[in-house]
């Protein structure tokens, strides 16, 4: 059910150019708007996907204005029933629960915000951002973690809560400050093996 007003971008990073049609004032100055820059964003009439969601966009000129909904999906999984891949660029994103993926990718654009994978199954997660919220990881299973370098050059966080567990290996790059915690003390991160290269 899709009609003029509406855009179902996913979330692995697609771009979509919004059309304005102007009666008259050609020249007019647009100002592009959107009200949930977590699910997307909008500079010069192109929508960014950024997170799952729902977002409204608006264009405004000459004090006349137009808005389209955005919703935001992910990525149709394959025949092994997982997404292949699931760029991460907003802070503030939560992956839905019993989602399987491949390959997640935290980039540098969270920065120091949440990222939250709450009862997920992912084969490999690198993470590229940092800071003392950084990503959460509840009643997950995943195979292995790379923790790569960040912008910022902030500690990245990993925060653990109930069962999660990391199958294959947990590796901290070198520069990169890694800090490992639990939700409360009664959580012990499950992690096969530390490498520090």
């Amino acid at each position: 059910d899709t009609d003029a007003n509406t855009y179902h971008p996913n979330i692995n990073g697609s771009d979509s150019d919004v059309k304005v049609v102007r009666n008259g004032g050609a020249n007019d100055t647009i100002t592009w708007a959107s009200d949930n820059e977590t699910v997307a964003k909008v500079e010069n009439g192109k929508i960014s996907a950024i997170g799952v969601g729902e977002a409204t966009i608006t264009a405004t000129a000459n004090g006349m204005s137009a808005s389209c909904k955005v919703f935001v999906v992910l990525p149709d999984a394959g025949d092994d029933g997982k997404i292949a891949e699931l760029p991460i660029y907003a802070p503030g994103t939560v992956v839905p629960v019993g989602t399987k993926i491949s390959n997640v990718t935290v980039y540098e654009t969270v920065g120091t915000g949440d990222v939250t994978l709450n009862n997920v199954n992912i084969d490999t997660l690198t993470t590229k951002a940092g800071g003392e919220n950084s990503i959460h990881l509840r009643d997950s299973v995943l195979g292995t973690v790379e923790m790569d370098s960040n912008a910022g050059n902030e500690a990245t966080r990993l925060v653990f809560s109930k069962a999660t567990v990391i199958e294959n290996s947990l590796t901290v790059k070198d520069n990169v400050k890694a800090i490992i915690d639990a939700e409360n003390s009664e959580i012990k991160p499950s992690i096969a093996s530390l490498e520090i290269e």
